[in-house]
This record gives C-alpha cells, structure tokens and sequence, in this order.
C-alpha cells in the first residue's frame, strides 16, 4: 500500500500538476476539465456567464450549476494547486469506489444469494478483469479532473445504502447519494430510475409487501429530496432564487434537452470525435466508414470537422432508427427487472443496478473513454452471476471482453475510434448480458447455508 501511495503522489506532482498548470504560450498543454468549473464557479458570482466562459484551454462548462458551486472556493488558487486537490479527492473517491464494492459483495455473501465457498476460485479473476477494463477510464479521469470517478462512487455509495434496507432511513440517504452523480451529468438519472423501480417491484410481490415498504418510500423520497436538494435549494441558498432559475433554464436550453439526442449547431462540444464512444456516435463513425471504403462514399475519417458535406449517417431515418434502438435496449431492462425482482436478493438487484449503469453509456448521446469507470458494477456483479449459474464459460467471456475492448480502445484509438469499437462492443456486451439473464433459469436466494468469506 505505501508503494502505491508513492506513485500516485509522485504521479500527482509530476504529471497532473503539469497538465494543471498554466501555458501561456502553449494552451494546448493545460489539460484538466477541473478549471472548468473552477472558472465558472466564479462566474456565477461575478455576474459573467456561467456557460460561457472558458477555462485557459478554451473549454467551457457543461453541467447544472451545483458542480461548478461547490468548486468555486478553489478558483483563487494557482491552476495547478486546483487540479491536484481534485486529485486527490478523486484518489479518496476511487477508494471508496473499492470500499462499496467489497460492501455490496458482503451483503451478497450475507443473504445467501452468492456462495463464497463456489464463487471463491473466480472471484480474483472477476476482479482482475474489472479492474483492468475500468484502469485507463480511471486514470484518465485523475490525470484530466475529469468527474466518471465521482459519478460512480455516489452511484455505488446510495445503492449500498439501498440495499442495506434497514428501516427506512437507509434508503432514504441512498436516494440522496445517487441524486448527486444525477446533478454532476443526467444521464446517471437511468440507474437512480432502475432501483427506485426494482425497490417498487419488490414491495409490490405480496409476500415481502411489509418489509420492503420502507425502502420503497425511503429510496422514492430520497430521491426526490435529493433533487430538490441539488438542483434547488442548495445552489438557490448560494446565489438566489432567480439566479438559479436563469442559470438552470440556460443549461437546459443549451446541455440538458440533448441529453438523449445531440442537436449539433446548438452544442458546446463536439460529438463526432473518435473519442466519443457512445452507441450512437459509434455506429455512425462505423457506417460512415462502410460507406466510404466499400460504396464509394466520402471521406468519413475527419467527420467532427464537418468538412466533407453530409455523410451517409445524417439521413433522417438512419438517425431515428439508432435513437429508437438506443431507448429500446434501455426499456429491455423493464421486464428483466420484473423477473429478477421475483427471486428478490442483493445480486440480482445488483446485477440489474450495473446492467442500468450501462443502460446510461449507451443512451447517452457523448461517452468518451472515460466515462466507462461507470461499468464497474456491471463488470463485477454480471460474471458472478453466471458463475453462480454454473455457466463458467459465458461468465469468463462477460469478464473478459470489457478488457480486451478498453485495451483496444485506449491503444489503438486512431483505428479502433473511427469504426466505434469501444461503443459498439460495449453494446453487444450488453444485449448479450441481457439476453442470457431474460431466459436463463432463476436460483432461489437462501437455497444453500451461505460460507461468509474469512
């Protein structure tokens, strides 16, 4: 522990606080997104527009104003003192990241839903192949101050609370947790939306009615308290009423109605990059490609510059399609949430909370490289599931294609970003995972004397 403690603060003196520092003469070397907010956290003070000023790089804020609120005490220190406080919490929150996934395998192990004693030769492999799928999304973000580390810790943080049931204040507090990732970037709203609804049908099925009242109401009040919370009162306290009202309609008119679907002449950022791994931005990276090397169509390699007039993949009905397909994979999860919810136990619904963080990549318009930290859960709870199943060898492919996709991904991005390999992949993992948990036979939560680990 004391080495990795070393590397990760010579890495943070060295390398993050280069990226964090100021380059007059070369702008392009600042490279963190922590200045961002920093910077227009100040402007929400000063009377400057919050969504449109910069940070040195030119970059500007995405995001509603409670992030850039927080972060606005930090604005007065030097650049590079910024990005490595961010730093450092992200190292705190990467931590705890650790700490709720040991805790959700605990309450697993407890409730008799997974076996220690079979699972135990493949637990090392699931966590190796976890780990190294989500390590350069992870090191990205602590390198950049970028906010997939934050996202998930408070996703991870407010399920456990969820899960642990007891009363229903637990739930209650998850609610709040998972609503902050909600207030960092929308898109997490689809798993916050899977547990309030796996906690409903839970408390629905008559023969756990009574005990799962209490999570059902405490987690549907959370959340609601925890959005009112963050959006509301919280950023109204700090720079009024009207303000906030402003300032939220702003980042709705010019973010938050293209959470789904881009509308690009009105967008602060570039969709089409190569690094921009989201299904639908892959698939239209792939056909333009298809078009270009087999049909003869133009040149699909510098897309985002928009300069080779319309490309194949703008047709209207092509564009339709991939949206309806984005939200049906999404609505998928409904009735594989009914089913799992029947056999109610902290892996299934585990299970189902990862397969929904996944839901978020897919149906959101912008996932670049590093906003996949958010499959963790997913790539944890899914392998074990089949493990559990018998079914060692689907479980062994469920664990390994999400490394060998990243590793493709970060190595070769010039060749693997052009034909959305990242994004596409990502998908059929997904569709697959959901397909062969819809039909697969349910095991029974408690069928066996649990073997807690020691």
């Amino acid at each position: 522990m004391i080495f990795v403690f070393l590397a990760l603060l010579i890495w943070g003196v060295t390398d993050v606080r280069y990226r964090a520092s100021l380059h007059p003469d070369q702008p392009h070397k600042h490279r963190t997104d922590f200045t961002v907010y920093t910077e227009a956290g100040a402007a929400f003070f000063d009377g400057r527009d919050p969504y449109e000023v910069t940070n040195p790089r030119g970059w500007k804020y995405l995001y509603p104003p409670l992030l850039a609120l927080v972060a606005a005490p930090l604005h007065g220190l030097p650049t590079h003192w910024q990005g490595l406080i961010w730093f450092a919490l992200s190292v705190a929150m990467l931590a705890g990241c650790y700490k709720e996934s040991v805790r959700l395998l605990g309450l697993a192990f407890h409730d008799r839903s997974l076996h220690f004693e079979k699972l135990k030769p493949y637990l090392l492999l699931v966590g190796g192949c976890a780990s190294v799928a989500v390590l350069f999304p992870m090191l990205n973000c602590m390198q950049r101050g970028q906010i997939g580390i934050a996202k998930t810790y408070f996703l991870l943080l407010g399920f456990r609370l969820v899960m642990e049931n007891r009363g229903w204040m637990r739930p209650f507090l998850g609610g709040v947790a998972m609503t902050v990732a909600v207030v960092l970037k929308i898109t997490p709203i689809v798993p916050v939306s899977f547990v309030a609804f796996q906690a409903g049908v839970a408390w629905l099925r008559k023969e756990s009615r009574t005990a799962a009242r209490p999570g059902f109401f405490g987690v549907m009040a959370g959340t609601v308290a925890g959005l009112l919370l963050f959006f509301l009162i919280i950023p109204a306290g700090l720079v009024g009423w009207n303000a906030n009202i402003k300032h939220l309609e702003t980042w709705y008119s010019k973010v938050g109605n293209q959470s789904v679907e881009f509308d690009a002449a009105n967008n602060l950022d570039n969709p089409y990059t190569m690094r921009n791994q989201s299904f639908s931005n892959a698939v239209y990276r792939l056909g333009n490609w298809t078009a270009h090397v087999f049909f003869g169509g133009p040149p699909d390699k510098d897309v985002h510059l928009k300069k080779s007039g319309p490309m194949p993949m703008d047709a209207g009905w092509v564009q339709a399609l991939v949206l309806m397909v984005r939200v049906g994979l999404v609505l998928a999860l409904f009735p594989l949430a009914v089913r799992l919810t029947k056999s109610d136990s902290v892996l299934n619904r585990s299970l189902l909370f990862g397969l929904a963080c996944v839901a978020a990549l897919i149906v959101s318009p912008v996932a670049r490289g590093h906003y996949y930290m958010l499959q963790l859960p997913a790539l944890i709870f899914v392998p074990l599931w089949l493990y559990q199943q018998g079914e060692t060898k689907w479980a062994k492919r469920m664990a390994v294609i999400p490394v060998v996709l990243s590793l493709l991904h970060y190595a070769l991005l010039p060749v693997t970003g052009r034909l959305g390999v990242l994004g596409i992949g990502t998908t059929v993992w997904y569709v697959l995972a959901v397909s062969r948990l819809m039909f697969a036979p349910l095991p029974e939560a408690g069928a066996a004397e649990p073997v807690q680990p020691g």
